[in-house]
């Protein structure tokens, strides 16, 4: 699995991702992300192409719209592509 971490700050990463090599993981990529919808599209459309298979969100709300997003490009969540977010907000479950 080839994964992104998208993070409000670029060029971070939570100290609990250095630890992803000693499980046989690569490292993510970092990069930032805005809630804009068409960003959001783009960033999807990009990672698909370079191999992208899981994305770690900052949030539950950013989550949502990657799984929409994804959603309206025909890909199948989590078939195509992995999307987490990290808030475990009670009506994220709603989000299906």
């Amino acid at each position: 699995m080839h994964v992104v971490l998208l993070q409000r700050r670029p060029h971070t990463r939570h100290p609990g991702c250095l630890q992803l090599p000693d499980l046989g993981l690569d490292l993510p990529d970092v990069q930032p992300v805005s809630f804009d919808p068409e960003e959001i599209s783009s960033a999807i459309s990009a990672w698909r192409k370079a191999g992208i298979t899981g994305i770690c969100a900052f949030n539950d709300e950013l989550a949502i719209g990657l799984i929409h997003a994804s959603r309206a490009q025909a890909l199948r969540v989590p078939g195509d592509v992995a999307i987490v977010g990290v808030d475990n907000l009670p009506w994220g479950a709603l989000s299906e």
